[in-house]
C-alpha cells in the first residue's frame, strides 16, 4: 500500500508528464516538426488526463474543478483526431496490400496517394492553428487545467480516495461491458474501449505505485486494450474505404475490381481480429452484432 504523500507525488508527476506531452505536440505543429508518433502521443496524453479526472473526481460533484479546461483539451483531441485516423488507415492499408497480388494494387495505391495528400493538408491547418489564437487558447487551458488538478491532488486522501475511485471506475467499466454484450455494435464497442482505457490507466498507475495486488488485473486490461485498439483502428479503415469506394464507383468505375479485392483483403484482416476477440471474450461470439458505421 502506498502512503498518501507517495501517491500524491506520483499523481503530480503523472499530471506534469501528460500536460508536457500535449504542450510539446503543439510546439511541434507550430514549428512543422511533427514526428510520426506525435498525433498518437497527443491523443494518449488527453486520454490519460480524462482518466485522471475520473480518478480524482470520484465521489465529488460533477462540477469538477478544471472540467471546463478538460472539455477544451478534449475538443483539441478531436481536432487532431482525423490526423491519427489517417495514419492508422494507412497502416491497415499497407497490411491489405501485402495480401493482394500486384495486379490488384491500383485502388490501394490511389487510396494511399489520396490519404498522403489529405494528411499534408491537415498538417498545414494544424500548423496555422498552433501558431495562432487557437494554439494560445489551448496552452492557456492546459495551464489552468494543471493548476486545478494539482489542487485536487493536494486534497487526495490516499487509500480512502483510491478505493472509492477504483470502485466507481470499475462500475462504469461493467456498465459498458453489459451494454456491449446486449448490443454488439461499433458504437458500444467504442464506448467500452474508451472506458477500458480509463480503467487500464488507473489500475496500471496504481500497480506501478505500490498496489502489487493489481498487477494481474493490469495485465488483463493491457491485453484487452491491444485487441480493442486494433478493432477500433480497423473500423476507421473500414469506414474510410466504404466512403472512397462509393465515390470511386462514380468517378473511377475502372477501379471496381481492384477496390473489391481491397475490401476482401480488409475483411480477411477483420475476421482474423474477431477470432482473437472472441477467444478473449467467448460470450460475445453469440451476442447481437450490428455495424452502425461511424464517420
Amino acid at each position: 500500500m502506498t502512503s498518501k504523500s507517495a501517491i500524491t507525488q506520483a499523481l503530480a508527476e503523472e499530471l506534469h508528464k501528460h500536460i508536457s506531452t500535449f504542450d510539446e505536440s503543439w510546439t511541434g505543429y507550430a514549428a512543422a516538426r511533427v514526428r510520426a508518433e506525435t498525433p498518437h502521443d497527443q491523443r494518449t496524453a488527453v486520454n490519460r488526463l480524462k482518466a485522471m479526472a475520473q480518478f480524482l473526481g470520484a465521489g465529488r460533484s460533477r462540477k469538477l474543478p478544471g472540467a471546463k479546461s478538460l472539455r477544451q483539451v478534449r475538443a483539441w483531441q478531436k481536432h487532431i483526431g482525423p490526423l491519427r485516423d489517417l495514419d492508422v488507415t494507412r497502416l491497415w492499408l499497407a497490411k491489405c496490400i501485402a495480401l493482394l497480388p500486384a495486379s490488384k494494387h491500383s485502388a490501394a495505391v490511389l487510396l494511399d496517394r489520396e490519404l498522403k495528400a489529405e494528411r499534408a493538408r491537415l498538417l498545414r491547418s494544424l500548423r496555422r492553428d498552433a501558431r495562432g489564437e487557437a494554439g494560445r487558447r489551448a496552452r492557456a487551458e492546459l495551464r489552468r487545467l494543471e493548476r486545478n488538478f494539482n489542487a485536487l491532488i493536494a486534497k487526495f486522501n490516499g487509500p480512502k480516495d483510491t478505493e472509492r475511485a477504483l470502485r466507481e471506475v470499475r462500475q462504469r467499466w461493467e456498465k459498458r461491458r453489459k451494454a456491449l454484450i446486449d448490443d454488439h455494435t461499433d458504437e458500444t464497442l467504442h464506448a467500452f474501449r474508451v472506458q477500458n482505457k480509463s480503467l487500464r490507466y488507473i489500475v496500471g498507475f496504481l500497480a506501478d505505485n505500490g498496489h502489487d495486488s493489481l498487477k494481474a488485473e493490469a495485465g488483463r486490461l493491457d491485453a484487452l486494450h491491444d485487441i480493442l485498439g486494433d478493432l477500433s483502428d480497423l473500423t476507421v479503415f473500414r469506414n474510410t474505404l466504404r466512403l472512397r469506394r462509393a465515390r470511386w464507383s462514380i468517378e473511377r468505375p475502372r477501379l471496381s475490381a481492384s477496390a473489391a479485392a481491397l475490401e476482401a483483403a480488409r475483411e480477411r484482416l477483420e475476421a482474423g481480429l474477431f477470432v482473437k476477440w472472441f477467444a478473449v471474450w467467448p460470450a460475445l461470439r453469440h451476442a447481437p452484432r450490428k455495424r452502425n458505421h461511424r464517420g
